[in-house]
């Protein structure tokens, strides 16, 4: 049950001048378990004005959601973090029914989150929004897949202890980051690993406010896979044998239109849009390889971080000594 000493603060981070930010955290403000809000701005979001005591503008020179998500947890103190994006709305039981659900056995939980007013918006496709199957509360604590299972982090609620115990966010990745997407599935992945178990509360609700064309849409995936193939493969090629699997999957998503595009190339098709295929699948399946091998291998893990050698590698030798 809730803890009436228990607090929250929520975090949002942005660098879009045109969103309208208090519609955010607007039907929450005013309650008592939310402690502060911490708003972390950068490049042309910098211009915000803030008239909210409770809210604190961390305006900041660096790029990249997670350097923003590092700088703005460095603010925060309550008991637990929300993280919401900067354009979706919560709604106003999303405090009380995102703390009930964390208690001594979960550390981590995740909200349902639904498309804002889909009705004027016909047509088009809201991406990040998850309800999970079967769509009632419901604890994980096993790796799998993170779009199915878990959620994402527009719709989180994190206790404090969690990024103090393995560290916050890879300033390497997600929007404006070396790899652009996933960084929330590396949190995801990382938690479990260390033998964190992270609910799902159907009735905990945000609303995305943001809609695609069918165009816009498929790029959208595109982004999210290479960015899962980059989250994935980071652990896979570390030995964690519950990613392999789907790492493969990613890499599947890019390999077999890379070759099917390759070998209509070969047999003459010679079009403008097949070589612009050809070579995007081949990017994105070459340098989500590379970087996932490079902060696997070669770039040093911080010591907190390294959630594979402090708790996966530590549980495989007892499992098989016993």
């Amino acid at each position: 049950m809730l803890n009436s000493s228990k607090k929250v603060d929520l975090l949002v981070c942005t660098n879009r001048a045109s969103q309208d930010f208090p519609r955010i955290w607007s039907q929450i403000l005013s309650q008592e378990k939310l402690k502060k809000i911490v708003l972390a701005t950068q490049g042309q979001a910098n211009q915000f004005k803030n008239r909210e005591k409770k809210v604190q503008h961390l305006s900041l020179e660096s790029k990249g959601r997670s350097k923003a998500l590092i700088a703005g947890l460095k603010e925060t103190s309550a008991f637990a973090v929300a993280l919401t994006d900067d354009d979706c709305v919560l709604d106003k039981n999303w405090l009380s029914e995102s703390l009930d659900s964390l208690g001594e056995n979960v550390d981590l939980v995740y909200g349902q989150t639904k498309p804002y007013q889909p009705e004027k918006n016909l047509g088009k496709f809201c991406p990040s929004t998850f309800s999970k199957k079967p769509n009632r509360f419901s604890i994980t604590s096993s790796l799998g897949k993170h779009w199915l299972e878990v959620g994402f982090d527009n719709n989180v609620l994190i206790k404090k202890t969690v990024f103090e115990q393995i560290g916050p966010y890879k300033w390497w990745m997600g929007p404006g980051c070396l790899v652009p997407a996933a960084e929330d599935a590396e949190f995801i992945l990382r938690s479990l690993i260390a033998g964190y178990k992270i609910a799902y509360n159907p009735r905990m609700l945000a609303y995305h406010d943001r809609f695609l064309t069918a165009e816009e849409f498929e790029k959208q995936l595109l982004a999210y896979n290479y960015g899962g193939l980059v989250a994935y493969g980071f652990y896979a090629l570390q030995g964690v044998k519950e990613c392999r699997e789907i790492f493969i999957d990613h890499l599947k998503v890019f390999f077999y239109p890379a070759k099917k595009n390759l070998k209509e190339i070969i047999k003459g098709s010679w079009s403008i849009i097949l070589f612009k295929d050809f070579f995007l699948n081949a990017k994105f399946l070459l340098q989500g390889i590379f970087w996932a091998w490079f902060f696997a291998k070669v770039m040093p893990i911080p010591e907190k971080e390294n959630v594979v050698k402090r708790f996966y590698k530590s549980n495989v030798k007892k499992n098989s000594s016993s």
